[in-house]
């Protein structure tokens, strides 16, 4: 048998969502995903990416997530995108 420390978390399966879909955000919630990847970087158009982050934002601050491990995909400070 293995033992698993509590704070570890198997990763089986990771869903990339992209976060200028409203539609697909809410989805995922409902997905057998263990961990939601929400992409900022690549799937997001450079003219939608702010509004994507703030959509993102306010999507992550209400309902419920249960115990799905969110991760945000971001470009880099240098980016200009």
């Amino acid at each position: 048998m293995v033992m698993v420390h509590p704070s570890c978390r198997l990763r089986r399966s990771a869903l990339f969502v992209p976060a200028d879909k409203i539609r697909a955000i809410e989805k995922s919630r409902t997905q057998a995903a263990d961990a939601l990847l929400f992409d900022l970087e690549d799937a997001v158009a450079p003219a939608n990416k702010q509004q994507a982050r703030d959509q993102l934002t306010r999507t992550l601050n209400i309902g419920c997530w249960q115990c799905l491990e969110k991760i945000v995909r971001i470009n880099s400070d240098g980016n200009t995108l």
